[in-house]
């Protein structure tokens, strides 16, 4: 593999001459095909001998069904955007860590300088017209004084500016060795931005013609390519003590491995595990033909830049690359040529022709030549005899010559045709007159019509496939560090979560958990096709809305009633939605706890059944307050009445009053002790049920947690 600056050069000069040499067939046949499809010129979908024949009096009319057919096709899959998930695939991956991985790479995809959206659409209309299109993955810093990086996903407007590995068979580009991303630039504009060095040592013949244009001696513009190549070295590979795999270049030394106990792993004899491996790694340049401007090793194991093709053919060995305007051409010339020969034929014959005798116009020439055209209300004709002496009759309106019928079923013929070949021929303008069509026969119309062109629906699924697995490749070594990052999740909603957030014992200071760490783990991509959610919201709220009126419906009106308006397409749902939240402990469901939802909502129901029993005592305790200060009253009461009792008893009396008012206070005490004991049972009996349930929800949540950690 070539390791100097002018032997890369080298390299990827050679490269892109293999590229043009191996497509140049295809990306002229897709040129046609776009100007074709386009028509910008007007003139684009007449063949060259047809427009000479024409010469400059003919007309040459061009209705373009063919970029109605294309629309048609690209729109369908817009509506229908595959949408990447992530799922788990190894012990170390988690469901929860994959729901944030896949909210992070929605993020991605809606924070690129263009929105992915835009990326998708532009490389598949890019196949639909010309056979392949192209977008690509990149990384930038956050801003000018960070150092943390996002990741990015850019279109490629012009895919002729891409030169891809012609090895690469897959649809997607995923085989590719190489790719060459090339941009012609004005020569002052290279000039401003550093891109020029070195092309003034290049003299006239030396710079390659593909590389330099020039205007006689004097350099127009130069092409700045960006070069990306696979590099495998042959590397061992080694299994590690905790179960994962190291290069060897990648080990770290032996003191630090014996200090940490991380060792190379042993099979039954003692013996080292390893293998002979390729240790795989992307570098990437920026050159122009005589120097090398930037390179890097790119952080990923995969070339960056995603194919997104059409129809291919294996011809002989060759790559055919074509979309759907390639088999348009001929009857969309067809049906352009019936119409205009229909439409020149209408011009030049005489709309109504007038039959009259000589000398009849004699004086009101300029009348009877413009009366097909204008709208006299009366026409003066000149009196003219025979040769007998006889008077002339006047002159009377001819019927119009009739256009030949084969000329319109040729162009009707021409149109089906067109449809035919478009997978659009039951179009409902072809139904018979009077005839009723059901709206589930016009559903299967639209279903076959959509059969015709799912080969392209694949496609654009399979490359953002891959695209989703460059990401996942690129993720873990972008967001390496803790950090806050935002995430999306899928019904479109933001919010904010802490990747790689290290939990610390707050005795020993020791990392006891990373929470969200997404450098562990392996995951995979699992494409989700068919209606977006938007689509599938406002299918789901019918459905709610037709259960409310069911048993059913009741219950979940009763347990989820925020759930269900959150579903309606009306303003102020959302508002309402939180309102009816706010006061159902089932809705206040931390979805990114590591406590399972069962868990927490039953924690919930605990608390207000706590908070309940907590004001039942608080109510207890104050009764028996307002119990003792009435018996105190009336023990006061007694004392008063029994002490001018006895200054108006004798001794005797006095004796038995005494007595009688050790029983009086007796049974005032004892009142008072029953009274005490029955609230203070009550209580108890209280706090022994909160604890009871306290520790039946400790329960609870640890096996959810182990039932979780096990999944």
């Amino acid at each position: 593999m070539s390791e100097s600056n002018q032997s890369i050069i080298d390299e990827c000069m050679e490269r892109l001459r293999i590229a043009i040499d191996a497509e140049s067939t295809n990306r002229q046949n897709a040129v046609d095909d776009i100007k074709f499809s386009l028509n910008i010129e007007g003139n684009e979908q007449w063949d060259d001998a047809a427009i000479r024949s024409r010469g400059l009096n003919r007309p040459m009319l061009t209705i373009n069904h063919t970029d109605t057919f294309v629309r048609r096709v690209c729109n369908n899959l817009r509506q229908q955007r595959p949408r990447i998930k992530v799922h788990p695939i190894n012990d170390g991956a988690d469901l929860k860590t994959a729901e944030v991985i896949q909210g992070l790479i929605r993020h991605i995809e809606n924070n690129s300088s263009s929105s992915a959206d835009l990326a998708y659409d532009t490389g598949a209309e890019c196949a639909v017209r010309g056979g392949w299109g192209y977008w690509r993955v990149c990384t930038k810093y956050v801003e000018d004084r960070s150092f943390d990086q996002e990741i990015y996903l850019d279109e490629i407007s012009n895919q002729f500016t891409v030169y891809m590995d012609p090895a690469a068979i897959s649809p997607d580009g995923s085989d590719a060795q190489w790719v060459v991303v090339t941009d012609m630039m004005k020569i002052d504009d290279a000039r401003g931005q550093g891109y020029d060095s070195g092309i003034e040592l290049a003299g006239l013949g030396d710079a390659p013609a593909e590389w330099v244009s020039r205007n006689g001696s004097q350099i127009t513009h130069v092409r700045i390519a960006e070069y990306f190549r696979i590099v495998q070295k042959p590397e061992t590979l080694y299994q590690m003590s905790d179960g994962s795999t190291r290069f060897a270049s990648d080990l770290p030394s032996a003191e630090s491995m014996q200090a940490s106990g991380y060792q190379i792993a042993t099979d039954k004899d003692g013996k080292q595990i390893s293998r002979s491996s390729f240790k795989r790694k992307v570098e990437w340049f920026k050159l122009n033909c005589a120097k090398v401007l930037e390179k890097k090793e790119w952080a990923g194991k995969y070339i960056p830049v995603v194919r997104c093709e059409g129809r291919r053919l294996n011809i002989e060995g060759k790559i055919m690359r074509q979309g759907m305007v390639r088999q348009l051409k001929d009857p969309a010339r067809m049906y352009n040529y019936w119409r205009t020969t229909e439409t020149e034929r209408y011009a030049l014959a005489p709309k109504a022709p007038w039959l009259m005798a000589e000398g009849q116009a004699e004086g009101y020439e300029q009348e009877w030549d413009s009366a097909n055209q204008a709208t006299y209300s009366r026409l003066t004709y000149k009196p003219v005899t025979g040769t007998n002496g006889e008077l002339l009759p006047p002159p009377q309106r001819q019927a119009p010559v009739p256009i030949e019928s084969g000329m319109a079923t040729a162009a009707q013929g021409a149109e089906h045709d067109l449809l035919a070949v478009a997978g659009m021929s039951q179009e409902p303008g072809m139904d018979k007159q009077g005839e009723v069509i059901s709206g589930r026969a016009i559903r299967q119309r639209q279903a076959m019509s959509d059969i015709s062109h799912f080969d392209f629906y694949d496609n654009q699924t399979r490359s953002i496939c891959f695209t989703g697995c460059i990401l996942l490749d690129l993720i873990p070594k972008i967001y390496d560090t803790q950090r806050m990052i935002r995430i999306i999740g899928e019904d479109g909603l933001p919010q904010s979560a802490v990747l790689n957030e290290k939990q610390i014992d707050p005795v020993t200071q020791g990392v006891i958990k990373v929470k969200n760490d997404i450098t562990v783990g392996y995951y995979d991509v699992v494409m989700d096709t068919g209606p977006g959610y938007q689509t599938k919201r406002q299918e789901g709220s019918e459905t709610l809305l037709g259960l409310l009126s069911t048993e059913l419906g009741k219950k979940i009106a009763a347990v989820a009633d925020d759930v269900v308006v959150r579903q309606l397409d009306v303003n102020g749902a959302s508002d309402i939605a939180d309102r009816l939240a706010a006061a159902n402990p089932m809705s206040q469901i931390d979805k990114q706890s590591d406590v399972p939802p069962q868990a927490q909502m039953l924690i919930k129901s605990l608390q207000q059944q706590l908070d309940q029993m907590q004001k039942h005592a608080m109510a207890l305790e104050l009764e028996l307050k307002t119990k003792q200060g009435i018996e105190h009253g009336w023990m006061a009461v007694e004392r008063e009445k029994a002490g001018l009792k006895a200054k108006t008893d004798d001794a005797n009396s006095k004796r038995d009053f005494e007595g009688w008012m050790h029983e009086v206070e007796v049974n005032s005490v004892t009142k008072r002790d029953v009274a005490e004991i029955q609230v203070a049972g009550s209580l108890l009996n209280t706090h022994v049920e909160a604890e009871h349930d306290k520790q039946a929800a400790k329960a609870l949540i640890n096996k959810g947690v182990k039932t979780e950690t096990v999944q």
